[in-house]
């Protein structure tokens, strides 16, 4: 479908919901994160359904928690947007389920809060050795074991020095 320049984020989510709901069984949906960042480090988004996303700085978590349901159950859902602003130096962490469910030999999952201790850290690290370095975690935490789940991971970083996003 893609953002059409004028085109609010909720409006276009709503109508993908519409063609998602129309075009699938009913047990199919979609979860979405979809965020608009600006150079200031304001971050706008909607979150319907998935994994919240966090953002970490040198002194908080912060969490973006669903601003609506998953898309494709109901032909109309609500949904709205939110904002967080990301300081210099701050992390954003989008992940799959396959991050955080990652089992080790007791059957025990990595689990979010071993994500966001990683991230909080490691905060003072660039983007990529994070990535690399919660790959290399969560891959030990589970024994090096073939992955059983889908694994995605996107870590954004504010800059410390000129606020540019990474």
């Amino acid at each position: 479908m893609g953002l059409a320049r004028d085109m609010k984020l909720v409006y276009t989510l709503k109508k993908l919901n519409q063609v998602i709901q129309r075009s699938t069984y009913s047990t199919n949906f979609v979860s979405l994160f979809v965020g608009e960042m600006e150079s200031d480090g304001h971050l706008f988004y909607v979150n319907a359904g998935h994994h919240a996303p966090f953002v970490v700085d040198s002194e908080k978590t912060i969490d973006l928690p669903a601003t609506g349901i998953t898309l494709g159950f109901l032909p109309d859902i609500p949904l709205y947007r939110s904002y967080v602003r990301m300081t210099p130096g701050a992390v954003l962490v989008l992940y799959s389920d396959g991050i955080i469910e990652r089992m080790n030999t007791e059957e025990e999952q990595f689990g979010i809060e071993r994500l966001k201790s990683y991230v909080t850290q490691h905060v003072n690290s660039n983007a990529h050795d994070i990535l690399e370095g919660i790959f290399e975690e969560v891959s030990e935490f589970g024994n090096r074991s073939a992955w059983e789940d889908d694994v995605t991971l996107l870590i954004v970083k504010r800059s410390p020095d000129d606020g540019r996003i990474h």
